[in-house]
């Protein structure tokens, strides 16, 4: 690969613009209750074609049959779950791009969303606050979304800064905006989730700085094994919520995030595939918070188990190829996912867009020498 050229290309912008399109169009759409199916199509058009463009670009190889043979046969498996759609599409469109370029080209879209939407709120086109509970949101739904946004900004920020140390571009002005990150959603959303995780993916870095092969051990099997762990435990809790004061002390910790479980739990039958019921349906909640819990309830048996086979997968390989800070930053937003919509949040489908794209033969490995940021 030629990672100079690829990271200079007028392409790779493009996506990162079509991406940034995507994330700002769902993000007013869910603020301002709307949806926009006809233009979220023909952006899913655009990636699409975007994804044609390159693979004439680089000329078309028998890794690239055997991708798309692949995620077609997996999809297909799925019966065509939309949750597969978005990652699906943005895979292809980076599909000659490494690990750290995609991981830049999401940074580089959610700031473009971020500052749109902030802007939009403070002229008075999307509202500054929750309506619901009155928190500052900036033009986002709510400020669990907004915790999302400057969380992966903030962690792009972070690894840069571990990677790359004073010799990161604008260093100081990255430090900021880590300590707005921090003070924002600890003193002003109160957003305990993002925090938890920021500190998690550090604690995590430093495991491996560290250089103590226990603790590396542990944390590589516990974070191999991360997705099926949590897709149980979701499972788990969403069944014996009320069973004992046990599940009650930790459904106040995870904000009430049982109850929801639980309540879907009786009223959508946990299928093999997608189930005819949407979580949108229901008045009381309406939506779900945390990955696995949607899944399980939304998604299907074999739907569940394909993504965390998938990401399970995944973490191998980035282990394999000593990808360990990519390894951490992916799993800390794995364990986010357990109480938040991470991997199924189309703006912000990071995680799953590498689990797809690993299927790509020996695009990781191919990586190896790749030019960091």
């Amino acid at each position: 690969m030629n990672n100079g050229l690829q990271r200079n290309s007028n392409y790779y912008y493009v996506v990162v613009v079509v991406l940034a399109s995507l994330s700002v169009l769902n993000t007013y759409s869910n603020s301002h209750g709307l949806y926009f199916g006809k233009i979220t199509l023909i952006i899913g058009v655009l990636f699409f074609l975007l994804a044609i463009i390159n693979l004439f670009l680089k000329g078309i190889n028998s890794k690239d049959i055997i991708f798309l043979g692949v995620i077609l046969s997996v999809w297909t498996i799925t019966k065509f779950n939309k949750f597969f759609s978005v990652p699906i599409l943005v895979a292809l469109a980076f599909i000659n791009y490494t690990p750290w370029q995609v991981i830049k080209g999401y940074y580089l879209a959610n700031m473009i969303c971020l500052v749109i939407t902030s802007i939009l709120s403070l002229l008075g086109l999307s509202p500054i606050i929750n309506v619901v509970d009155g928190v500052i949101s900036f033009g986002f739904a709510n400020e669990n979304t907004l915790g999302l946004f400057t969380l992966l900004i903030s962690l792009f920020y972070t690894l840069e800064i571990f990677v790359l140390k004073r010799e990161t571009r604008y260093f100081y002005w990255k430090i900021i905006f880590i300590v707005f990150f921090v003070l924002l959603n600890n003193f002003v959303t109160g957003d305990r989730t993002v925090i938890l995780v920021f500190l998690v993916f550090i604690f995590f870095i430093g495991i491996f700085k560290l250089k103590n092969k226990f603790l590396i051990f542990i944390l590589k099997f516990f974070g191999t094994a991360c997705p099926i762990f949590l897709t149980y435990i979701s499972y788990l809790f969403s069944k014996n919520y009320d069973s004992s004061n046990f599940y009650y002390s930790l459904n106040n910790l995870l904000s009430n995030r049982m109850y929801m479980w639980n309540w879907y739990y009786h009223k959508i039958p946990i299928s093999w595939y997608p189930s005819y019921l949407k979580i949108d349906q229901f008045d009381f909640w309406g939506t779900i918070d945390g990955s696995y819990a949607y899944l399980i309830f939304q998604s299907g048996l074999v739907t569940t188990l394909i993504v965390c086979l998938l990401l399970v997968y995944c973490n191998i390989l980035l282990l394999k190829n000593n990808k360990n800070y990519i390894f951490c930053l992916l799993i800390a937003l794995e364990i986010g996912a357990f109480s938040e919509d991470i991997l199924q949040f189309p703006a912000i489908v990071l995680v799953m867009t590498f689990a797809v794209l690993t299927l790509y033969p020996k695009w990781i490995k191919d990586s190896k020498n790749e030019k960091i940021f």
